[in-house]
């Protein structure tokens, strides 16, 4: 599939692309160049795939994320403590 830059470098993501991934306006891209290659990546699907990941590490252990979270800070928080003659 070919498109063409328009003005002010503008280039319009073909309707069957949109549709098949759900694009409409308004929707967060983020432009990512690698090896002389534009990739467009959905902010959306990016964030939803770094909150699966938690909840994949988490699962079988039948917590949350926020108490493992807040489990995993109160850790640091402790370590830091033992380092910091002031505190």
């Amino acid at each position: 599939m070919n498109v063409v830059m328009g003005k002010a470098g503008r280039v319009v993501i073909p309707v069957s692309v949109r549709e098949q991934l759900a694009l409409s306006e308004g929707t967060p891209l983020e432009v990512v160049v690698r090896d002389s290659i534009i990739e467009l990546h959905d902010r959306r699907r990016k964030i939803d795939s770094i909150l699966n990941a938690f909840s994949e590490r988490l699962k079988g252990d039948g917590g949350s994320l926020v108490d493992a979270l807040i489990e995993e800070r109160r850790a640091e928080a402790a370590r830091e403590a033992v380092h910091d003659p002031a505190g």
